[in-house]
């Protein structure tokens, strides 16, 4: 019985870990009361969030910087999807079909090309560097291969 016992007291103690293990969400402070759709972290100081309206965000670990240098870019673009493959290569995906990609971890962005669908693209995803996959409305799905041509 007293076996038993020290087994249920374990079992409750590590249960309650697991329970309390993520520890309290705090509210961040943004430079954008504009609405905020996806996120990507690349590591603990280069985190990118994606929004309405072209919003697209960059916390340094310290500071949070509005990065909406994207080319043609009329307001009415609204950023559903971004995903860093490493510091200096990030994609985002938009509604208006478009895709736009930096190289320089941000600095510039260039649109890139494919058979446009007429749809929003809602999310992407890598599973390597070269390699991914974006969705959209209506069923869309595109893919890129380590050529760099989308389909």
């Amino acid at each position: 019985m007293k076996k038993l016992l020290i087994y249920f007291m374990f079992f409750l103690f590590t249960s309650s870990l697991v329970i309390h293990a993520q520890g309290e969400w705090i509210r961040m402070s943004t430079p954008t009361n504009k609405n905020l759709y996806d996120i990507d972290i690349v590591n603990s100081d280069n985190i990118w969030f994606a929004g309405e309206y072209g919003t697209l965000l960059q916390y340094n670990g310290a500071d949070m910087i509005e990065n909406t240098t994207f080319p043609g870019y009329n307001g009415n673009v609204h950023s559903h999807g971004v995903i860093f493959l490493n510091e200096n290569v990030g994609i985002v995906v938009s509604n208006r079909e478009k895709i736009y990609k930096t190289t320089d971890g941000g600095v510039s962005w260039s649109r890139t090309n494919y058979n446009g669908y007429g749809v929003q693209l809602n999310a992407i995803d890598f599973w390597d560097n070269n390699n991914g996959l974006a969705v959209g409305n209506y069923g869309v799905m595109l893919k890129t291969t380590e050529d760099r041509k989308s389909t």
